[in-house]
């Protein structure tokens, strides 16, 4: 439960509904506890700068309406105990629980979101129950500026080679996030006195940023993959191998992003560097044959715009945009493209799993009746199975990654006259924003090395 303000006492008094065997912990009665079942008293308490995970049902005390629950989601609720992260009554509260214990806390509003709340859920003024279990906590570190020289590039060597584990076993993700974090360790001149540190941190800032950049490209994130290349090729007395590899690497990603003329600067200037790499000649050859794929891309959009220009056949339904282009050719299905996409990635196939985000509404009235934005992690399906729609089905399949588009559905792409009750009438036409994120395919076999060579150390 994340603090959103911090709010002076307005009472000193304890809260009516507050049971009366709760034990006032503040003194002055704004924050009780009552143990449902206690804990493990050996261990001691959570100390301050400790990492707690905890469960909790949060509801209002007034009439015990829920307004949120870490059991409603995936994994456990997390924060640093006494820094902040959470109302003054979890602060306060928690510190007193032991390994296990389950607890309710009840949070005077100025133990909680004071009069202001946080709405819409938690109106202002309003006492709060909290059913907070205390799953286990980790003990304490050291803030970065409590540090020594040495122990922040331990630190980073240590992430180094968390990431280079991930690496090995292809989790590219995991690796890339372990590598960005190793970078934030040393990426600060100022926080090393001495040449050799300062000469160290440099090397493993290189290192870790050319690996964050291998990493994004291996999960086809080409904007991340170049901006750490960039990142990297600013970094002072940098060794030409790593100025090499930050070229080829932000090129390869440039291409990607149909970036072709800095693509071009980035490869040609590696090449010069490095006159006998093969692999960074036929990156450069590459992006010819990477602008003629965008061109004719480009081309096929154009001749369907054309196409839907003219012709006599079914007009969309009203409220269609006139800027959208029907590319069902009976006016069912209309897109119109908010944000272009990478047209050198081409299109999903047929059968492959796309991961999209959108946002569903009816046409006739802008009501909203589903988002995946409403929900965890992103929507899966596989393309051209009919596990959706039609409309979702061949709209979809014209997108590039990355791309954000509004598909309008005429209830025959839809669904049809019955609709689906209760949010979705009968002949409904329906108005979907799409975002492409990405497509399933294999990444088993693929070639390609981080900064220590086939894999990261």
């Amino acid at each position: 439960m994340a603090a959103d303000m911090d709010s002076e006492p307005t009472t000193a008094a304890r809260p009516e509904g507050v049971p009366a065997d709760a034990v006032d912990i503040s003194s002055d009665g704004g924050l009780c506890k009552l143990i449902l079942v206690p804990g493990d008293a050996a261990g001691g308490s959570p100390p301050v700068g400790s990492e707690v995970q905890v469960h909790y049902v949060g509801t209002l005390l007034s009439d015990g309406s829920k307004f949120d629950s870490s059991r409603d989601r995936p994994g456990n609720f997390k924060f640093k105990i006494g820094k902040g992260q959470v109302i003054k009554g979890w602060d306060k509260g928690v510190a007193t629980m032991h390994k296990g214990e389950k607890a309710e806390l009840f949070c005077r509003a100025d133990y909680a979101y004071g009069e202001t709340g946080s709405p819409p859920k938690i109106p202002g003024g309003a006492t709060l129950k909290f059913e907070v279990e205390l799953l286990s906590w980790g003990e304490p570190k050291k803030e970065r500026w409590e540090m020594s020289a040495a122990e922040k590039l331990e630190e980073a060597k240590k992430l180094k080679a968390e990431g280079g584990g991930a690496f090995k076993e292809g989790e590219w993700q995991a690796a890339q996030d372990k590598y960005t974090s190793a970078v934030e360790w040393v990426e600060h001149d100022y926080d090393f006195s001495t040449e050799d540190e300062k000469a160290a941190a440099r090397e493993l800032h290189v290192s870790c940023l050319l690996n964050a950049a291998q990493c994004a490209l291996k999960c086809k994130e080409w904007p991340e993959a170049a901006s750490s290349c960039t990142k990297a090729l600013a970094v002072a007395q940098l060794p030409d191998a790593s100025k090499v590899k930050a070229l080829f690497r932000r090129g390869t990603a440039r291409i990607k992003m149909a970036d072709f003329a800095d693509a071009r600067a980035d490869l040609l200037e590696a090449c010069k560097m490095d006159p006998k790499s093969k692999e960074i000649r036929d990156m450069y050859a590459s992006i010819k044959e990477a602008e003629a794929a965008a061109k004719k891309a480009d081309a096929g959009l154009f001749a369907k715009m054309v196409k839907g220009a003219g012709g006599i056949k079914k007009k969309p339904p009203e409220g269609v945009p006139a800027d959208a282009v029907d590319i069902s050719d009976d006016g069912g299905l209309c897109k119109r493209v908010l944000v272009p996409g990478d047209p050198a990635e081409g299109f999903p196939p047929a059968g492959s799993e796309v991961q999209v985000h959108y946002v569903g509404t009816l046409l006739s009235d802008g009501s909203k009746f589903d988002s995946s934005r409403d929900r965890p992690g992103n929507f899966k399906f596989t393309l051209g199975n009919g596990q959706v729609i039609k409309g979702w089905d061949k709209g979809v399949a014209t997108m590039h990654k990355g791309e954000k588009a509004e598909l309008f559905c005429r209830a025959d792409y839809a669904y049809g006259e019955t609709g689906s009750p209760p949010k979705i009438p009968g002949g409904a036409t329906l108005k979907f924003e799409v975002e492409l994120l990405s497509w399933g395919e294999p990444q088993a076999g693929e070639e390609g090395e981080s900064e220590e060579g086939d894999g990261a150390e």
